[in-house]
Parts: structure tokens; sequence; C-alpha cells
């Protein structure tokens, strides 16, 4: 059986949730699939090193050029399955090309810009310039016959659509976000299938090396003692409530914690920025910018707490990442997250910036708290694996591929 894999995102340089899924998921794949099997992994360009380490031989890279930076998927993705379709075609992710073998199995890991499309950046996506811009809209609203525009938000609601009508199999990540789908697009629940995803089990666990901890925080201007948000920093992240938060516990002056925001800017920054200035937080308030994964476990570690305020997560890969870490976790009682975390994290009302305040209050002043978190969120691992999700995953194709 020839397997198509689009590995487009795994190959990324900067990786976050769904690029790490892709990642470990195809990891977890050749460590299953046997060589009576050809697997072809479309790329836009050649296998970045750490993706092809180790890869069997019947793990293909096809590369698939395309001079654009621009449509990717929905032109040169296409042409490829239209003139070598493979028997069976796997997306990680929840973009379906136009053209695709009947046999398409895909990932949708959730549907927030359905429940908040306010925080979904609007910005035009394809080709730039007024009137490039302009006629590019004009085709799309064309083509979707009004309903969609050429931005990110609309892009995201047009294309979980157009994968929940014609994909022969969804996979989800959590049950929340099964029952999400169902709810909001009357998906039959035969069509849909939960797997538990996990996290980089080699990279992450605890870090005692104080000489490490020290060249990691000195890299990053980090001084502790501190409190750690790890995410873009962007509104659905509800960082806005978090600095409201944090300005709540620095006005009490009970902690001398910094908070550290370590993350690219996203959408709605710039109010972010503004908020930590109106409420003072200028020296409390530590951006880290963009961390390498390999320093994420040292930076963990060294926090007193993990802070996870989503107003909305399909799965949330950095609660497993701060248990594996042995840092107590503070988290947002919705969407995804008490599935996730069980009763290993310290809860918190995330429309609620007092309560916020209360929850990383609690878990600082207390070291019975911390103590039971951290032993609770080592139990918490067993549940989830790669390598669960390989054979989960495999089960699914092959149970498509035989219909």
């Amino acid at each position: 059986m020839i397997i198509g894999i689009d590995a487009s995102r795994a190959n990324e340089v900067y990786r976050r949730g769904t690029e790490w899924y892709a990642f470990f998921l195809i990891k977890a794949l050749s460590k299953i699939i046997g060589p009576e099997h050809t697997v072809f992994l479309y790329v836009k360009q050649p296998l970045r090193p750490d993706l092809a380490y180790d890869l069997p031989s019947h793990f293909v890279a096809k590369i698939l050029r395309w001079p654009p930076v621009f449509l990717w998927t929905q032109m040169r993705l296409s042409l490829e399955m239209l003139w070598h379709p493979p028997d069976i075609f796997f997306i990680p992710v929840h973009t379906l090309p136009l053209f695709h073998p009947r046999k398409t199995v895909i990932t949708l890991h959730d549907v927030g810009f359905e429940r908040f499309p306010e925080l979904y950046d609007t910005h035009p996506i394809g080709p730039q310039g007024s009137v490039l811009t302009r006629l590019f809209d004009t085709v799309v609203k064309i083509c979707t016959l009004g309903k969609f525009g050429n931005n990110e938000l609309d892009y995201h609601r047009w294309s979980v659509r157009f994968a929940l009508r014609h994909a022969a199999h969804i996979i989800t990540v959590s049950d929340f976000s099964k029952q999400e789908i169902m709810q909001l697009f009357h998906t039959s629940p035969e069509k849909l299938t939960r797997v538990y995803i996990s996290y980089d089990e080699r990279r992450y666990h605890p870090v005692r090396d104080q000489q490490k901890i020290a060249d990691v925080l000195h890299k990053y201007h980090v001084q502790q003692p501190y409190v750690l948000f790890v995410a873009s920093l962007e509104e659905k992240k509800n960082v806005l409530r978090l600095i409201e938060a944090w300005h709540s516990i620095r006005q009490e002056s009970r902690f001398p914690h910094t908070l550290v925001l370590a993350g690219k800017p996203g959408f709605g920054y710039e109010r972010i920025r503004r908020s930590i200035d109106a409420f003072g937080l200028t020296s409390s308030v530590h951006e880290t910018g963009y961390i390498v994964e390999e320093d994420l476990p040292t930076l963990m570690s060294a926090a007193d707490v993990y802070i996870l305020p989503s107003l909305y997560e399909g799965f949330g890969i950095p609660l497993l990442q701060a248990f594996a870490c042995a840092t107590p976790v503070v988290a947002s009682h919705v969407a995804s997250i008490p599935e996730i975390a069980g009763s290993a994290a310290q809860y918190c009302n995330p429309y609620d910036a007092h309560d916020i305040a209360r929850a990383i209050s609690e878990v600082l002043a207390s070291s019975t708290i911390r103590n039971r978190l951290r032993s609770l969120g080592r139990a918490r691992l067993q549940y989830f694996s790669w390598k669960e999700c390989g054979e989960q995953t495999w089960s699914i194709l092959q149970h498509v591929s035989r219909a």
C-alpha cells in the first residue's frame, strides 16, 4: 500500500503544537508501518535533519516545490494528488487540499475560531498589494459564493468545513474537541475518533543541573523566582487577563516573583503591551521572545509555577511538558484542559482576573500544594504516549484503506 502524509508542518523550522504533533506522529508511525508499505512524506523543501534522522528507507520524502509563498496546499499538493494519488492520504492538520484521494484521513485539533472568531487574525492572505489583494479576495468570494474572504480566519473556517465534508475519517485530539465538532457541525460520531497526543518524552524531565539552569536563564535574561507562561503572546491565550491578574498579585506585594512571558508576539500583542505599560508592570513582567525547544525544559524546571490561562485549548501539550518537568501547574477550568490535566492542576476561572490571581497565589504560598501538584502531574503522564498515538492512528488508516 502507498501511504501519503502531508509532512510540511512537521518539517517547519519553528514548531509549535500542531507542528510537533505532526513531527512526533511521523516518528511514531515510522516504527509501526512495515516495509511492505511505501510512505511518501510531502514537503516543500528537503527534510530537516531531525525529521530525517532514523527514518526507515520505505519513508520517502517527496519535495513539491512551489515558488509562490502561499497556497502550497491548495495548488501544489492538489496537483500531486491528481497526478500521483496515494492509496490513502493522511493530513496531520485540518487543511485538506482541493483535490485529494477519496480515502483521506485528517486531524482536526480544535475549532476555537468558531467559538472566539474575534480573537483570530483577519489579515489578508495570498498575494499582497492593494490591487492583487482585492482581486484575490474577489476570486475567493466568487468560489465560495460570498461566504468567505481571503483572510486567515475565513481560511480556518472554510477549511474545517471542507475537511468535514470530504475526508473519509476525522481524528481529533480530545473528547472535548470531538464534542465541539459534533455540536458545531453536526458531524456523525462514527466519522470521528479521539486519539490522545503526547509530548517529547526524551527532552522533557526535571532539570537539576544548577549551571545549566544559570546558563539558560542568563541567555533569556530571566531571574528567579518566576511564574512561567509559554505560548504566543496573543489574546486567544488570555494574556490580557493574566496581566491584570499579575497586577493584582503585585499590589499585594506578597511574592518577589517575575511573570515570564515566553513566546513570540501574536494577534493582539499591541493591546498586551499597552496593558503591561498601563498597569506599571514593566519591571515585573519579562518577555523572552521565542524559546528554542532545547531550552524549554530548563526554563520550565526552574519556574515555581507554570500558568495556562487559555480561554480555549483543543489539547494543551505544555500541560504535559510542565508535568514532566515537575513544575506545578495553574490552568483554566475550561475546554479540554480539565480532561487532559485531571486533578494535577490548580484551576481558575479564565474570565475572572482575580480568580487567576487567587490560584497562582495559593500555589506560590503553599509548598504542600506544590508538592501535591508535582506528584499528581507525574502520575498523569501515564495516559499519554506517542507510541499509543501512532498505533491508534495506524489502525484508523488501515480501517479506512479497507473500506
